[in-house]
């Protein structure tokens, strides 16, 4: 077959998965208006029947274009079992197919390709591109676990299997606004910013390409057959993939070399599906009209209050970014999905976009549209919105309500809201200060002027500063805060006295906000807290001045290690937020407090029960994409991940993040503490080398905010110990876990000292330095013992870690001791919070270790064999732990001269060539030498 009739074919094989997707009795009527070409016509025809008739006369394109027969239901590929079709298309036939190496067990959708790629692309090339592809990782992105072709030549791809609905039949079935379904489109444009980040361009967005998922998550689809941008231009037009002529950019028909526009354009047309119901064009020479007037001629007659409501908001700014998404030419279009992404982002959140030209009327009217009030209450949720403080506007009204309880004024609520709505003339007719306020010089204009207006009526000042203190503190001007705070005290104390709730709300919030200075100051936050509680008991005992204060001081003695005291103070609050405060602001907030304490001591399941409540309660009063709520989010997405169900923690945290930079102009603790979170789960995903650049940007951050010498900065410390750990890089996570513990020394956390000294001991002992590792090991357990109890988790990964030292030095008979008793815990954890059994299991491969040192090479093996089962059927095995696991069956299966140690010792081999993480590689290579030797 020559280069002609291949490329009649592939232009053939372009339509007919629109065909496919229509009943029979449409597809000539469609094709008369698709194709003009007679000859190509006759080929889809040819095509059309093949599938049809997958067994019936031999009137077939040639062998190379051929689909595949269902016949391969039960064969391999790979490491992959095939299964039932699930699906058919022009270029390909996907399988449900189940890995029976590996991650046994694992589900996977492998598509195999039928366009004749390999004479197009030849082998190397599809491999080699198909390796890039491999490496690419997003929270959007349905992975490709693997790709190869087989000893026949048919290429094939193992995709993420993903259990989702089509983007548009997704909304239509949840009936969501424009607002959600730009959200959602958001989403999709992450995914593709990632992907061109990576040099790589997707080329065939459409509704059935992008999957929503229970948790309305969108994974993008087909990954595993875009094209890299690797500056060797294709040769044909559709190169492994068949274009979709209604989301087609118009370069795609034309044979132009791929590019990150083509891709802003299928954005666009999937938006324009989205928002109008149809495709942007019927055909590439069909010219695209406004989303909204789409929308209209569908509607036909006259249009109902939800239509002329849905209508109303495609006209004007939405309208225009799709129009512009979709320009006939690349260069007209966004620069980018980023820029895309931005003015979808400014929509939203009703700003100008930068889509048309920034007149004057229209960025007033954007501002003016941003800013509704009717009552003086909402003057305050004005200034707050103009500044772009979505995540306040609760926390400054509670306030307000909470200082008018305390004081027992009416008049102050209302002195209050008339002094706040007069801050509005702080926002200066200037169309820069109203688009982009600075925060912090909004927070100083107001205290400067209400100390200067205010002076001469103290109490409303107090209360005016209370409110200010708790803004501050929500866009992390924690120094800022804590004067606040500071003066409102000694006001409160001069009107007041100290037997005052009042005086013991500003007492309280002064002694939080010292945790958050720089340096931190915890023993004089104990001290105010402490001092303040007796005074809201008598005073105060059932308010909400009494659930922050109760919390506050949970949270500073948590970080000092007093948890006997803390219980205490936590099992108080819980009790008044079951009783007589439940389902309030202030309990939601107590409620993630305390999810948050439990998971300090690996208590998972409290944790994830308090989290859901105060998620039901947040959600309920502040919505979904509240500061508040993204905060709780964020803690249990942590949760699920830690419990098994990482897929689905990355994807909480990726929108958290996400949502999190759009609030806050500066880090706050809360968005650094998202930051973190992301980056342990990337860590445990697999993903070192991203997890390591947020850790990077986490710990700048922190010491920006906070300084080198506070107990998150120390975290962050040892969070990148383990991420280089993780990629064997065990001298400069020595340094890390250094720093980590001079940190915690440094603010009295005992705990996160003795934690980060027994991880130095273990870089040490991966350095060969056991024997100097063995006394901190020691100090360690210790400690974890006498603050923990003895059956903590925590005490475990300390003997685990004990136990390798000891055998590290020649001491496998004590080594077993101390690894029984740490897997006797991790199953007690497992049975008491439904705890992940990959820890216990990862115990017992290094158990299996000493075993065959100690000449029980049977018992070695087989309880290698149950740990590399028990950790590989975890929904999502943590890539660490699986690597290290099965470097040590190979190791006792082949001293023990089983079957299978041929076929073990070649997957190792393979497995080195994966993208895996370093320590996993290290064991791997050992076991192997040792078998060699």
């Amino acid at each position: 077959m020559d280069e002609h009739e291949r490329e009649l074919w592939r232009c053939a094989d372009a339509v007919l998965d629109e065909l496919l997707d229509l009943p029979a009795a449409e597809r000539e009527t469609r094709l008369l208006g698709l194709i003009a070409d007679e000859t190509v016509r006759a080929r889809v025809r040819r095509l059309l029947a093949a599938h049809s008739q997958p067994s019936g006369p031999l009137d077939l394109p040639p062998p190379a274009l051929m689909l595949p027969a269902a016949a391969l239901s039960g064969q391999r590929l790979g490491r992959w079992r095939l299964h039932e079709e699930i699906g058919r298309g022009g270029m390909a036939v996907v399988y449900r197919a189940v890995a029976e190496d590996g991650a046994e067990g694992q589900v996977a959708a492998v598509k195999v390709l039928t366009l004749g790629s390999l004479a197009q692309l030849g082998r190397e090339r599809f491999l080699r591109e198909q390796q890039a592809l491999l490496r690419l990782r997003h929270a959007y992105i349905a992975a490709l676990y693997d790709a190869g072709v087989s000893a026949d030549g048919t290429p094939w791809l193992a995709m993420e299997w993903v259990d989702g609905e089509p983007i548009d039949r997704w909304c239509s079935r949840h009936g969501l606004d424009a607002a959600a379904r730009v959200r959602l489109l958001l989403q999709v444009c992450e995914a593709l910013d990632c992907s061109h980040r990576n040099l790589v361009v997707h080329r065939d967005i459409k509704p059935s390409n992008v999957l929503v998922d229970a948790d309305g998550r969108v994974r993008v689809l087909d990954f595993g057959i875009a094209r890299t941008l690797d500056g060797e231009q294709p040769r044909t037009r559709t190169q492994l993939h068949a274009l979709t002529p209604e989301y087609a950019a118009p370069e795609q028909f034309s044979a132009a070399p791929p590019s990150t526009a083509v891709d802003v354009y299928g954005a666009g047309a999937l938006l324009y599906k989205l928002l109008a119901g149809v495709p942007p064009r019927q055909g590439p020479q069909q010219t695209v009209v406004a989303p909204s007037r789409a929308l209209r001629t569908g509607i036909g007659g006259q249009p109902t209050a939800e239509q002329r409501q849905r209508l109303h908001r495609l006209r004007g700014d939405l309208d225009t970014i799709v129009i512009k998404a979709l320009a006939e030419r690349p260069e007209d279009r966004y620069a980018g999905v980023a820029a895309l992404a931005e003015d979808l982002h400014r929509w939203l959140d009703k700003r100008p976009i930068q889509a048309r030209p920034p007149s004057l009327r229209y960025r007033l009217g954007r501002f003016a549209a941003r800013n509704r009030w009717q009552v003086a209450a909402a003057a305050m949720a004005v200034l707050l919105l103009t500044a772009g403080i979505a995540g306040t506007v609760w926390q400054m009204r509670k306030a307000r309500v909470e200082a008018t309880r305390a004081n027992a004024l009416a008049e102050e609520s209302q002195a209050q809201l008339d002094y706040l709505g007069s801050l509005l003339e702080v926002l200066a007719p200037s169309t820069e200060e109203s688009r982009e306020i600075d925060r912090a010089k909004l927070l100083a204009e107001a205290t400067a002027r209400a100390r200067a207006e205010l002076g001469a009526r103290p109490r409303v000042l107090a209360s005016v500063e209370v409110s200010l203190g708790l803004l501050a503190e929500e866009i992390g001007d924690y120094a800022r805060a804590a004067e606040l705070f500071d003066s409102a005290l000694v006001r409160r104390r001069r009107l007041f006295g100290d037997e005052s709730a009042a005086t013991a709300e500003a007492l309280a919030a002064s002694g939080a906000a010292r945790e958050r200075l720089k340096p931190p100051q915890p023993e004089e936050a104990r001290r105010r807290l402490q001092a303040a509680l007796p005074v809201l008991r008598r005073q105060a005992p059932d308010s909400p001045q009494m659930i922050r204060a109760l919390g506050a001081t949970v949270d500073v003695l948590a970080n000092q290690d007093r948890y006997p005291e803390a219980d205490a103070l936590l099992e108080e609050g819980l009790n008044l937020c079951d009783d007589r405060l439940a389902g309030q602001d202030s309990c939601a907030w107590f409620w993630t407090m305390a999810g948050s304490y439990h998971e300090r001591l690996m208590r998972p399941a409290q944790a994830a029960a308090l989290y859901e409540r105060a998620l039901q309660v947040r959600r309920r009063l502040q919505g979904p994409h509240h500061a508040d709520t993204l905060a709780v989010t964020s803690r249990l997405a942590l949760v699920h991940a830690n419990a098994g169900n990482l897929s689905r923690g990355l994807a909480l945290l990726e929108q958290v993040v996400a949502s999190q930079q759009r609030i806050y102009i500066r880090p706050t603790q809360q968005s650094l503490a998202t930051l973190q979170h992301l980056s342990r789960l990337l860590a445990l995903s697999g993903d070192t080398e991203r997890g390591l650049v947020l850790n990077d940007e986490y710990l700048r951050q922190m010491r920006d905010l906070f300084g080198a010498d506070h107990p998150d900065t120390a975290l962050g410390h040892a969070e990148r110990g383990g991420l280089l750990f993780t990629e064997a890089r065990f001298a400069e996570a020595a340094v890390a876990y250094a720093e980590s513990k001079r940190a915690y020394l440094a603010t009295g956390g005992e705990a996160g000292a003795a934690i980060a000294e027994g991880n130095y001991a273990d870089a040490l002992r991966e350095q060969g330095q056991a024997q100097q590792a063995l006394p901190l090991q020691l100090r360690t357990l210790d400690t974890m013992q006498r603050l923990f109890g003895r059956d903590s988790p925590r005490v475990a990964g300390r003997l685990s870690s004990l136990a390798r030292t000891e055998a590290a030095l020649g001491r496998h008979a004590q080594a077993l001791a101390h690894y029984d008793r740490s897997i006797a815990v991790h199953r007690r954890h497992v049975r008491e919070q439904g705890a992940s059994a990959s820890g216990g299991a990862y115990v017992a491969a290094w158990r299996a270790r000493s075993l065959l040192a100690l000449g029980r090479a049977s018992e070695a093996e087989a309880e290698a064999r149950r740990s590399v089962a028990l950790i590989g059927a975890e929904t999502q095995p943590n890539p660490r732990l699986q690597g290290e696991a099965f470097a040590f069956l190979v190791e006792a299966a082949c001293h023990n001269h089983a079957t299978d140690c041929a076929a073990l010792r070649r997957k190792a081999l393979a497995e080195l060539q994966r993208p895996i993480p370093g320590v996993a590689k290290l064991r791997l290579r050992n076991a192997l030498a040792s078998i060699d030797d």
